[in-house]
């Protein structure tokens, strides 16, 4: 299905390449697009979906040696994944977030083949799923969500989806225990079908149904206002079929349209600046498109929180995988400023802006997140700053992987639909609240004699965790390691934060050992070594009988922190004399 898929998208972009040639509108400038292509071949429309994996819970899989329960990945920790079978079954495709307003619990609205599925994710270690809304008529590869007003506007390619709404308030007191899979829509739009995405502006109530079977495929206005009342409003038509969009009370740089309704639309060929403030009567304000025929589309993009920039991206390029960057300061007269070109070749799909932060799901590559701030502070370009790959295989052309993400998640979680995989919940460093360190670590030599008179010590070391704020954390699992690593343990920090590691006896008494954190796991917070003042310690035997000096890491050489290579070397040949 995926490769009839690809390449009858490969013959409708190059039919669809001669739209609006001569569409006698005259404020157009033109992309190019020159980053270069991989070495390597592309082109991987054929590679099977990856096998089944199991669901991945209950515990915040950090992301270690590029690495998070066997996903590739930097400076993002998995918080947790689900399967499609245990989601219900289908492919995903479209995922979007809420949040209620009388709960603050936080759900995934997963779009799937077979409906929409809501998830509980208030525990990001532990989603859970709560029911699935069925499709209106038939199932589709294709569905897409937004919210307003505390409901889901939902729809879909299949023939006769119209707009389901469900009334989200709902979800709060569904079942955790057993999932309702047949869960009721609120109510229903029928004025359209075979609709390819939802744009909604919250600030102006309206919904812009595209890519359907009205307004010759362009923005279907819906007055929202009552979201169980939905009401026509408009079409704009003239620029064909529309793909996808944002749309603005706006804001921006642009003086001449401060206060109008203003949409910025991903029209396969063209990014066209649409000012729909008089619903009846629409206004091309300005177009960007290629300069010839091509292999391309341009697919989906989103503005700059200054409203300066359109990042936009095109699915279908050919050649690395690249961010368009249009500068719309002057809304009547757009262009294109530059492109970021990226070090693969996947297929580019939906990106979103969240502060200083452009989070990109690009199918195979997964989930990458950019930096713009050298972009919004002095025009430089975009810099990757971290990543979750949701397909293992490869970083190639095809349609597997990430569909698409949710940053705007208070807590800083960000939730990513795979298509073939299911819905994983993961949390970016930088967005992390509370970072616990190591601030007070000692330890203790203690004497022990066993009945046969046979004298030997252990080392005792406690731990305290403290939060950002300088708070104690209580039932965070502190890890550590013993002789050059060759010994762990654990423990569990009390009311206090405090916990006691112990290492073993070990025989004819101890002089030098040292002692390492390594790890401390507790939800919503991450272990950094480098915030850490002191996460090794190493006490060493002196001149005075059974009296020990304590070094701590922040005074420690770097390659003494967990020096104690003699005393490993020693017990280990001890055991093998027996």
């Amino acid at each position: 299905m995926n490769t009839i898929r690809f390449y009858l998208c490969l013959i409708w972009i190059l039919l669809l390449q001669v739209k609006g040639e001569d569409d006698g509108f005259s404020k157009t400038s033109y992309l190019n697009a020159p980053c270069k292509p991989n070495d390597d071949s592309e082109m991987d429309p054929t590679t099977k979906t990856q096998t089944f994996i199991p669901s991945v819970r209950n515990q915040t899989q950090f992301c270690v040696n590029n690495t998070a329960s066997d996903f590739p990945c930097e400076s993002i920790d998995l918080q947790a994944f689900v399967n499609v079978e245990d989601l219900g079954g289908g492919t995903l495709n479209d995922i979007w977030g809420w949040t209620s307003s009388d709960t603050g619990i936080e759900y995934a609205i997963i779009g799937s083949s077979d409906g929409t599925i809501f998830a509980d994710i208030s525990t990001p270690t532990l989603p859970i799923v709560l029911g699935r809304l069925a499709p209106h008529t038939s199932t589709s590869f294709w569905t897409d969500v937004k919210t307003y007003a505390n409901h889901a506007f939902i729809v879909s390619e299949a023939a006769g989806a119209g707009m389901q709404v469900y009334d989200l308030t709902q979800l709060d007191s569904l079942s955790r225990e057993t999932p309702n899979m047949n869960l009721p829509e609120t109510t229903h739009y029928a004025e359209i079908s075979n609709t390819h995405n939802i744009v909604i502006n919250e600030d102006s109530g309206y919904a812009y149904l595209v890519g359907s079977n009205r307004c010759r495929g362009g923005l279907h206005m819906v007055d929202i206002s009552s979201p169980t009342d939905p009401q026509f409003a408009g079409c704009f038509r003239r620029d064909g079929y529309v793909h996808d969009a944002q749309c603005v009370n706006y804001d921006g740089p642009d003086t001449d349209h401060i206060g109008k309704e203003i949409c910025f639309c991903s029209n396969e060929n063209s990014v066209t600046i649409v000012d729909v403030t008089d619903k009846n009567n629409p206004e091309i304000l300005s177009k960007v498109r290629y300069f010839s025929l091509r292999l391309s589309y341009i697919h989906q993009g989103w503005l700059t929180e200054d409203k300066k920039y359109f990042l936009m991206d095109d699915e279908l390029k050919l050649g690395k995988t690249t961010t368009f960057i249009i500068d719309v300061s002057d809304l009547d007269d757009a262009y294109k400023l530059k492109e970021f070109c990226y070090d693969f070749s996947a297929n580019a799909h939906n990106l979103y802006v969240k502060g200083n932060y452009m989070y990109h799901a690009s199918y195979k590559a997964g989930l990458r997140i950019l930096d713009i701030e050298p972009l919004i502070e002095n025009g430089g370009n975009l810099e990757e700053i971290a990543y979750f790959d949701t397909y293992k295989k490869n970083d190639r052309k095809g349609f597997q992987g990430a569909w698409s993400n949710y940053p705007w998640f208070e807590s800083g979680n960000v939730i990513i639909s795979s298509i073939e995989l299911g819905l994983f919940v993961v949390r970016p460093h930088f967005t992390y609240e509370k970072s616990l360190s190591v601030r007070n670590l000692d330890a203790i030599i203690v004497d022990e004699n066993d009945t046969a008179g046979y004298f030997s010590q252990r080392l005792i070391a406690t731990v305290t965790v403290h939060d950002h704020t300088g708070k104690t954390v209580e039932g965070a699992t502190i890890n550590g390691t013993f002789l050059n690593d060759l010994k762990k343990s654990s423990c569990i920090t009390d009311a206090f934060g405090k916990c006691n590691i112990t290492s073993e006896s070990l025989s004819s008494g101890i002089n030098e050992i040292t002692f390492s954190v390594y790890g401390i796991f507790y939800p919503y917070h991450r272990y950094d070594k480098k915030e850490n003042k002191y996460s090794s310690i190493r006490l060493t035997k002196t001149k005075f009988e059974h009296k020990f000096e304590a070094i701590k890491s922040k005074h420690m050489p770097e390659n003494s922190k967990k020096k104690s290579g003699l005393r490993a070397m020693s017990k280990i040949l001890q055991r093998a004399a027996v």
